[in-house]
């Protein structure tokens, strides 16, 4: 996987292994529930507060492959880029779909 920044991650070493979460799924070019999708997430990140990042990460993957910098302008579009604990996540739709998270994602 790569994130917003373009630096290459593992999901299982990077992201998973011992963390505490929350994913969705969507992509930088949404027209639809997506933006009310992040806005629930940033509320959520701000009740969290100083938790976020340490122990707890926002992921949101992109099911569309989107490009590292499609990714981090829709970031900084909705005031989520550099803060505390997320990534805005992108490979093939091949590794998405297979990865364990999405087992069930046709």
């Amino acid at each position: 996987l790569y994130d917003q920044d373009g630096k290459a991650v593992y999901f299982q070493d990077d992201l998973v292994e011992g963390r505490v979460f929350a994913a969705t799924f969507q992509y930088a070019k949404c027209k639809g529930i997506c933006k009310n999708m992040t806005e629930k997430m940033s509320a959520a990140s701000d009740i969290l507060g100083n938790v976020m990042g340490n122990p707890v990460r926002f992921y949101i993957f992109s099911l569309a492959e989107d490009t590292p910098a499609e990714m981090k302008q829709y970031m900084i579009d909705r005031g989520i880029y550099g803060r505390p604990g997320w990534k805005f996540l992108t490979a093939s739709r091949d590794v998405i779909t297979t990865s364990p998270l999405c087992s069930t994602v046709p």
